[in-house]
């Protein structure tokens, strides 16, 4: 459940940058093609903000969707030959 690990970084990140001020809402985007299941976020962010100043804390994930650029595709077929 890569998840936990996702969300734990969050959380040390937004208490990092928040020097240990209350938070009441934190806002993510997530990629439609990140592989990231917003509801198992939801569920760990309860579990690893409790105990921290983001305890109590709302987390509202926007899922973005997922982009492929023409200009990638031709490095990769540029440097394949």
């Amino acid at each position: 459940m890569h998840e936990l690990a996702i969300t734990q970084s969050v959380v040390d990140l937004v208490i990092e940058r928040t020097a240990g001020r209350r938070v009441d809402l934190v806002r993510l985007d997530v990629g439609a093609l990140s592989g990231v299941v917003p509801d198992a976020m939801q569920f760990c962010y309860e579990l690893i903000s409790s105990g921290t100043s983001l305890e109590g804390s709302t987390l509202v994930i926007e899922q973005t969707p997922g982009r492929r650029t023409a200009d990638h595709a031709a490095r990769i077929s540029h440097s394949a030959t």
